[in-house]
């Protein structure tokens, strides 16, 4: 049983992470799933002893903290560069290091001040 929980909770984890991460889910959604399914849990546990029921409940909560994990980390790009899309942009700075040169980019590393 403690295995079967183990891998629910860690594939709740993981869908409500990758839907978070295709589809944007409102913060508040994601707290009404989590108090559902702590009611859930607490109706299964001490009314009727479902077990089945239980571990959807466990699957619920972990699927909601995973909502919980992408929001926290999803950051938007700053709004600086929004205004300079489709434009050409020079920028200019103090380059500290050789640049990284890759396949298709080149990548420097300057001071910041």
């Amino acid at each position: 049983m403690r295995d079967k929980i183990f891998y629910i909770v860690c594939f709740g984890f993981f869908f409500g992470i990758l839907l978070r991460s295709f589809v944007f889910i409102d913060l508040y959604f994601a707290i009404l799933f989590s108090i559902i399914s702590l009611a859930l849990i607490l109706f299964f546990s001490l009314i009727s002893e479902n077990r089945w029921g239980i571990i959807i409940s466990v699957f619920i909560l972990s699927f909601s903290f995973g909502i919980f994990r992408f929001h926290s980390v999803d950051i938007l790009a700053p709004g600086v560069f929004e205004i300079q899309i489709g434009q050409k942009a020079s920028f200019s700075g103090e380059v500290v290091d050789e640049p990284n040169i890759k396949e298709n980019n080149q990548q420097f590393y300057y001071l910041q001040i």
